[in-house]
């Protein structure tokens, strides 16, 4: 089975040259980050997304990320009848618990 893309992207950003530095500046920046609970580290992270989503088009997307999109569609667009409808997607996740 071939790696997600969305998974090699988070790989990429994690293994490169910044993402150390982003992460020390984040703790040096806000240093209370650290003591917050599992759960209040989880709501911010809901309210990080949300805030970032209401803005969807200030959100960067890559070249690699557009040609994925369009190869994915154009795959779709020759056989519609292999796509599955969210519905059935969440069922598919939600059985492999």
């Amino acid at each position: 089975m071939e790696p997600r893309p969305d998974r090699d992207a988070f790989h990429r950003l994690r293994d490169g040259p910044l993402y150390g530095i982003l992460v020390d500046m984040i703790k040096e920046t806000i240093p209370e980050l650290q003591k917050l609970s599992t759960a209040d580290k989880f709501a911010l992270a809901v309210e990080l997304w949300d805030e970032l989503s209401s803005n969807p088009d200030e959100i960067p997307v890559t070249e690699e990320q557009l040609n994925e999109l369009d190869r994915r569609f154009e795959e779709y667009r020759q056989d519609p009848d292999k796509g599955v409808t969210w519905e059935e997607a969440k069922a598919s996740l939600s059985g492999r618990r």
